[in-house]
């Protein structure tokens, strides 16, 4: 149920608050509606077992904290092999273009990393 919360509550602003290194990249308005909803996905996912955490570190019950601070940690490493997500595929996402990339501090000799990884990257 937390979940449909978020889910529909989602901003891409708030987004790209927590992915802060996909926002110079992503260009989520012109994604496809596949892509938006994986994105929304992953952040009403993250979000709700990030909530479960605070519940549990808040109940004062120290066990039930680090528990849940696992399953975060276990959602994150297994994001990218998640089942329900076998069809997402790279050309779902449509990427900004510049024509002088934002440099951040990054060396522009070393070079960029993939941003999305996965099945049809």
């Amino acid at each position: 149920m937390m979940t449909v919360y978020f889910y529909g509550s989602f901003t891409k602003e708030d987004f790209f608050s927590c992915f802060f290194w996909v926002k110079d990249d992503l260009d989520y308005d012109n994604s496809s509606s596949g892509g938006q909803r994986y994105v929304k996905n992953i952040w009403a996912a993250l979000c709700t077992h990030i909530k479960i955490h605070i519940d549990a570190r808040q109940s004062g019950n120290r066990d039930a904290e680090e528990g849940r601070w696992r399953d975060v940690l276990q959602f994150w490493d297994d994001l990218t092999d998640n089942e329900g997500f076998n069809g997402v595929h790279r050309a779902m996402f449509a990427e900004k273009l510049y024509e002088h990339r934002p440099n951040r501090g990054r060396d522009p000799a070393r070079p960029r990393k993939k941003i999305f990884h996965g099945h049809g990257s």
